[in-house]
């Protein structure tokens, strides 16, 4: 079953946006193309190996080289009778919590020892003054590195994700989606269809691209929720439809990964990647054209996050774009919070309606705003047309 809200957020802005000049569109996961933190949802995604290791053990699958069943194409085959709470496939939450090794609630203990070294380090290392300039801010987010990668050392330390293969992980960014454990922002297939040729009378700018940056796990399981995101051909033009799949099957997607998912006994839980702080996704943003002005024929790059681990990149963009879905009244407020303890006394985030040239973002205003990616995607289009002078 398809995820309902999904078409019809589509369906509520089905007007083709169009990019008027090169653009490299780089975008935040959680929080920004997803309305909230995907995490707890990852967390489980132990359930469904061990959901598939039981339905294996009763149809005794053929293994392939990737771990994954195989049927004649060679492509992995998807399960044809998902275990239901009936008949032979019967599998209660008490079945579950019964399998051999089954981590349980084994993720919120991580979550709790988590929070539990967060608080104690602001204890010790939180700025003494408030607000701080853009220095001390920095050097705050930096310094919660230890605490980010002790986290994804515990999580290795317990096995949380030992076993998992790849179809593991399709299956539950699929189950996310369709039960809307996982739901995307309004606009956000429109703003991906921005960069995507529909194979009639659109092809995008050259260079035009769009790019993710997490701090999150996995690169596999968000480049399935979006596959699984789309809206099936009766709510969607179908050439569309096969070019936006083939793009999110390609797109640069740069976070954190379970390693090991293609191995015939699955991952050995060990956790790769090194993006967990604002200045470590700052590393991987792409070049922006205010700091190559030999580069010209650079696309101008843009950035959207939500929180104050995009604060470097949103600072380093050509155009960076905080996404709160707040009102006008409480923007300031909302900024602020997001940011704390940075002083914003000073900035005021334009929204993107009111954006008229790109010299609005500047030293004291260093973003735009925007409630919506549907209001990013409205933004982008008016790039492409001549810059009025502020």
């Amino acid at each position: 079953m398809q995820s309902m809200n999904f078409p019809l957020k589509y369906a509520a802005r089905n007007v083709r946006r169009h990019l008027g000049r090169p653009i490299h569109l780089v975008l935040d996961w959680d929080g920004t193309m997803t309305t909230k933190d995907t995490m707890a949802v990852l967390g489980d995604l132990p359930k469904s190996t061990y959901l598939r290791k039981l339905h294996e053990s009763r149809e005794g699958p053929k293994p392939s080289r990737n771990g994954d069943q195989e049927n004649e194409s060679g492509k992995p085959t998807k399960r044809q009778t998902p275990l239901t709470a009936h008949g032979n496939e019967s599998l209660s939450k008490a079945n579950i919590n019964r399998l051999d090794g089954y981590p349980g609630s084994q993720w919120n203990d991580l979550g709790t020892a988590y929070m539990k070294d967060y608080h104690a380090h602001k204890a010790a290392h939180y700025p003494k003054s408030d607000p701080v300039d853009h220095n001390e801010y920095v050097k705050w987010l930096d310094s919660l590195r230890p605490i980010e990668y002790a986290s994804a050392q515990r999580a290795m330390s317990t096995s949380h994700f030992r076993g998992v293969r790849s179809s593991d992980v399709e299956s539950h960014a699929k189950d996310a989606i369709e039960t809307q454990k996982v739901t995307l922002r309004e606009g956000c297939i429109t703003l991906l269809l921005m960069s995507v040729s529909n194979c009639t009378d659109y092809v995008p700018p050259t260079g035009s691209k769009v790019s993710i940056i997490s701090v999150n796990w996995s690169e596999s399981f968000i480049r399935w929720a979006l596959y699984h995101a789309v809206p099936e051909e009766s709510q969607f033009n179908s050439d569309e439809r096969t070019n936006l799949l083939k793009y999110i099957s390609n797109m640069e997607i740069h976070t954190n990964e379970i390693d090991g998912l293609d191995r015939l006994e699955g991952s050995s839980g060990t956790l790769n990647g090194h993006i967990r702080t604002a200045k470590e996704k700052s590393h991987y943003l792409p070049p922006a054209r205010k700091y190559c002005q030999d580069e010209q024929e650079l696309p101008l790059m843009v950035y959207v996050g939500d929180s104050g681990t995009d604060y470097e990149c949103l600072r380093n963009a050509d155009v960076g774009i905080w996404l709160n879905d707040c009102g006008d009244g409480s923007v300031k407020e909302r900024f602020r919070d997001t940011f704390q303890p940075l002083d914003v006394t000073e900035v005021t985030p334009f929204h993107v309606s009111e954006a008229k040239v790109l010299g609005q973002c500047g030293e004291k205003t260093w973003c735009l705003w925007a409630r919506s990616l549907a209001d990013v995607g409205d933004y982008l289009e008016r790039l492409g047309e001549p810059q009025t002078t502020a």
